[in-house]
C-alpha cells in the first residue's frame, strides 16, 4: 500500500477523503500511513577466493601449537575442500603426522615416541578462521579438549 501512495521509507502521510453519503450528510475519513523503515543494510561482505582461504587455513594449521611442536612438515596434505552455504566460506580438511601423541605445545611433558596422524578441519569465512577442530576432539582455537 505504501508503494501505491508513493511514500518513501520512514515517512508518515495523512490522507483525507471526503465523500457524500446521503444528500444532506458528508462523512470525512482520515487515514494515516506510516512507511516501515528500510531494512538494516547488509553488512559488508569481504570477497576472498577459495585459493586465498585455503592458504589461510593451511597457515593456521602450520602455526597451531600441535603442528608447530612436532608436526612432520612433509606429511601435511589437504585431503578435502567443502564449499559451505555462507558467503566466501569453505571447510578445509588437512592431515599430517606428528612425532608424539597429544595436542598443543607439550614442552616439558613425558611423551611416547609414536607417530600420530591428525586430521584438522578448518572453516574459513570471508578470510577469517571461524572454527578449527583437530581429530573431532581438540578445539584448536581455544587450545582445549572439546567437551562431548
Amino acid at each position: 500500500m505504501v508503494a501505491l501512495l508513493g511514500l518513501s521509507a520512514c515517512t508518515t502521510e495523512t490522507v483525507t477523503r471526503t465523500e457524500t453519503v446521503i444528500q444532506t450528510e458528508t462523512v470525512t475519513y482520515t487515514y494515516t500511513f506510516t512507511a516501515s523503515p528500510s531494512p538494516s543494510p547488509t553488512p559488508d561482505i569481504t570477497p576472498v577466493s577459495q585459493e586465498q582461504s585455503q592458504q589461510i587455513a593451511e597457515d593456521y594449521v602450520r602455526n597451531c601449537p600441535t603442528f608447530a611442536f612436532d608436526g612432520i612438515e612433509e606429511t601435511l596434505r589437504l585431503v578435502e575442500t567443502i564449499t559451505l552455504r555462507c558467503p566466501y566460506c569453505w571447510e578445509f580438511v588437512f592431515r599430517f603426522q606428528s612425532r608424539h601423541a597429544g595436542y598443543g605445545d607439550r614442552t616439558g611433558q613425558v611423551l611416547a615416541q609414536v607417530l600420530t596422524t591428525h586430521t584438522a578441519r578448518i572453516i574459513v569465512q570471508e578470510g577469517e578462521v571461524i572454527q578449527a577442530v583437530m581429530d573431532d576432539e581438540w578445539d584448536m582455537m581455544q587450545q582445549k579438549p572439546i567437551k562431548g
